[in-house]
């Protein structure tokens, strides 16, 4: 079923508290909401067409010619029921300020959470120490869920200024540290029993 409850709002504020025109604290936050990659139902039945065929020993050109075909068990793949689309919360605060000179600095604060990230977890994984699945009579059973989460902090300072219309000199630095459970959509994780121990640094960090 669609989601239509996905509720998105934005504020923001911009201040001077000296009255002086050369001091500015701003901030806002926001909810911002994502897609779905595609059309999911077509997507779930496209892949359980599929047939993985395992040979031992094939001949060649033609791997059936002398080779011995496993049997495999069937793959499945499913979707998290009512999935939530993916969002992230956005927050930044920031303060800027106007020097001697004419120069600008400003320092801000932005934190961002993912929420609800798409990622794909096999429900019936390989437990040690024998390392068979949770159902030996079945193979994956992946399942795209919107169950991942990211959090990015990042601090932004800059330092500027404007010699005239044509003539703009600056320089800026960012501080960040970014962290997410799977580092893409439709990506694997290395422990499906416990996928959120894949949380760590990724690669926008």
């Amino acid at each position: 079923d669609l989601n239509k409850l996905n509720f998105a709002p934005r504020l923001g504020f911009a201040w001077d508290p000296f009255k002086s025109g050369k001091t500015s604290v701003r901030g806002g936050f926001g909810i911002f909401n994502n897609n779905y990659l595609g059309n999911a139902a077509l997507m779930a039945s496209y892949l359980d067409k599929r047939r993985s065929v395992l040979i031992f020993s094939p001949g060649y050109p033609n791997p059936f010619s002398e080779g011995i075909p496993a049997d495999l068990p069937v793959d499945a793949r499913t979707f998290q029921p009512n999935q939530p689309l993916p969002r992230s919360y956005i927050f930044t605060l920031g303060f800027q300020r106007e020097i001697r000179g004419g120069w600008l600095v400003s320092a801000d604060y932005v934190n961002t959470k993912g929420r609800n990230l798409i990622r794909i977890v096999d429900l019936n994984p390989i437990v040690p120490p024998d390392f068979v699945r949770v159902d030996p009579s079945r193979g994956y059973l992946w399942q795209i869920a919107s169950t991942g989460f990211s959090s990015y902090r990042g601090l932004l300072v800059s330092l500027e200024k404007r010699f005239s219309r044509w003539v703009h000199l600056g320089g800026s630095y960012t501080l960040s540290t970014y962290k997410t459970t799977n580092e893409a959509e439709f990506t694997y994780h290395q422990e499906d029993r416990t996928p959120n121990e894949s949380y760590g640094y990724g690669e926008h960090d």
